[in-house]
């Protein structure tokens, strides 16, 4: 498979499919592109233009007693470059998920999910393909919010990501859901590729031209296959909206 130009919802498998090695350390990078509109105030980067992060926007702490109960404890949910955050109002609900973090068990990063959008996931495993390089994985479904839980073979740990989000909805069930600088499913590509031009791309699709944008790229690690730089990516037609938002994005054009 190609990393360059498949298809945006397989760049969340390419981290399996390709067998990436990567360090678990998050670094900070440069965000957005000089000359671009300023990002939402409640997804900014650092004043020192360091990398994003779930408590670089939050404004406060959110208390999970404060929620209606069995409710969903957020009102926001944002995706970061290989992180999650979500929020209630501007509060941060605990201390956000690291997709890199290794962990035992995926059931406690499912559990926290299910309290943001106040119901359960529908489960399904998946497994590889046998003809492919692949590995089998288990999807979480809430709504149009996915996360994908890698069973990677034990010579690949723990040198990878532990999970991978994919959105194709706005919110979940009255959560709004968007990437970092507030951006969402329904929003302009156009717009977009006239913000991020150094991070933006087209490439064919499966039925169609589409444009692909990167936002705020972690710093480039050696991986199986050269250089991999980490990002949150997000996909659509050209001439059309934003369809995808997929985090960790991993891309070799860099």
């Amino acid at each position: 498979m190609d990393m360059k130009t498949d298809l945006p919802r397989r760049a969340v498998l390419a981290v399996v499919t390709l067998g990436m090695l990567v360090t678990t350390a998050i670094a900070g990078c440069a965000p957005g592109t000089p000359g671009a509109p300023a990002p939402s105030p409640s997804a900014t980067g650092a004043a020192d233009g360091s990398r994003p992060t779930p408590t670089s926007v939050a404004t406060a702490t959110a208390s999970p007693e404060s929620a209606e109960a069995g409710g969903p404890l957020a009102t926001k949910v944002i995706i970061f470059s290989g992180l999650l955050g979500a929020y209630a109002s501007d509060s941060l609900i605990g201390g956000g998920l690291d997709m890199f973090e290794p962990v035992a068990s995926i059931d406690p990063v499912v559990d926290e999910i299910s309290g943001y959008f106040g119901f359960e996931p529908i489960v399904e495993f998946r497994p590889a393909d046998p003809s492919g390089d692949g590995s089998d994985y288990t999807s979480y479904v809430w709504d149009g919010f996915e996360i994908l839980d890698f069973d990677y073979p034990a010579s690949r740990v723990p040198a990878r990501p532990e999970f991978s989000v994919y959105v194709t909805a706005s919110d979940v069930r009255g959560v709004r859901v968007e990437s970092i600088d507030g951006v969402s499913i329904g929003d302009s590509m156009a717009g977009l590729e006239a913000m991020f031009p150094a991070d933006s791309r087209r490439q064919s699709g499966e039925f169609n031209e589409e444009i692909v944008v990167r936002l705020y790229p972690m710093d480039p690690v050696e991986g199986r296959y050269g250089p991999v730089s980490f990002a949150v990516g997000l996909a659509g037609p050209v001439g059309g909206d934003v369809e995808e938002i997929f985090s960790p994005y991993p891309d070799m054009q860099i």
